[in-house]
C-alpha cells in the first residue's frame, strides 16, 4: 500500500507542481525544502470475517502538507483532496478524507531548525485497496 500511495501522489501533475518529489513516509530528509508531504500510516485497516482476514485492507493514512505559510499548507492540501478521485483506481478501491487539522509552528516539524516559519495541515485520508492485487 506504501509504494503505490506515494507513486500515486508523486504522479499527479497538480501535487508535483507545488512539491515536486518531496513526499515521504515517516520523516522527510533533513535537507528538503518546503513545500512538502509526509505520510504516516495510523491504522492497520485489516479486517476478518469467520474465515479469516478478507482481501481488501482500509488503513488510515495521515497525510501532513508542510509549507512555510499557513496558505501554502492549505494550497497543498486542496491539491492533495482533488488528487484523491483519481488515485482511486485499481489497486485502490476509494480514497477519502475524513478529517482535516491545521497546525502552525509546530516546534517537531520538518523546518524545526530553520529560522523561517512554518506550516501543517495534516489530512486523515481512508484507504480502501486491495494489496497485492
Amino acid at each position: 500500500m506504501e509504494d503505490a500511495l506515494l507513486a500515486a501522489l508523486l504522479a499527479d501533475a497538480g501535487i508535483a507542481a507545488i512539491v515536486g518529489d518531496r513526499i515521504a513516509w515517516g520523516l522527510l530528509p533533513q535537507a528538503d525544502e518546503l513545500p512538502a508531504l509526509v505520510l504516516h500510516r495510523i491504522t492497520g485497516g485489516f479486517d476478518y470475517v469467520q474465515d479469516g482476514r478478507v482481501d481488501t485492507i482500509t488503513p488510515l493514512v495521515q497525510v501532513d502538507c508542510w509549507a512555510g505559510s499557513y496558505g501554502g499548507a492549505k494550497t497543498l492540501a486542496r491539491a492533495v483532496m482533488a488528487a484523491l478521485p483519481a488515485i482511486s483506481a485499481d489497486p485502490f478501491q476509494d480514497c477519502s478524507v475524513i478529517d482535516e487539522r491545521d497546525d502552525g509552528e509546530a516546534a517537531d516539524g520538518p523546518a524545526a531548525d530553520r529560522s523561517e516559519s512554518f506550516f501543517r495541515t495534516s489530512l486523515d485520508v481512508r484507504v480502501c485497496i486491495t494489496p497485492n492485487a
